[in-house]
């Protein structure tokens, strides 16, 4: 699991079930391979983003919203993110607070 803080009081574990209810609907499959080449692809869910709301980070071109707890390992910068065949490199990680973590993605 994450290193981040996950929230354990009852109004952390009531918006970490949106997020996770937000992340079944909308989200997309996607293989995360963290250590980048040299990792172990795993399969997550997450809600993917592209377009004008990636603005705010220079150089972004996709970003992808991750629960936390379905995470074995902390999202780093250089891991990999396989979406619609297309390889990402993870440019920074935001978490929240609230147990999700949205990763600024660019082509590898």
């Amino acid at each position: 699991m994450s290193s981040f803080v996950i929230p354990t009081d009852s109004a952390g574990l009531n918006y970490l079930t949106a997020i996770r209810t937000a992340i079944a609907i909308q989200g997309e499959s996607l293989a995360y391979q963290p250590g980048g080449q040299t990792g172990t692809p795993v399969p997550l869910t997450g809600v993917w983003s592209e377009g004008s709301d990636i603005a705010a980070m220079p150089g972004a071109l996709a970003r992808v919203r991750l629960c936390l707890p379905d995470l074995l390992f902390d999202p780093a910068k250089g891991d990999l993110i396989q979406h619609n065949g297309i390889s990402y490199e993870v440019m920074d990680a935001k978490v929240d607070g609230h147990g999700s973590v949205w990763l600024w993605l660019r082509s590898a």
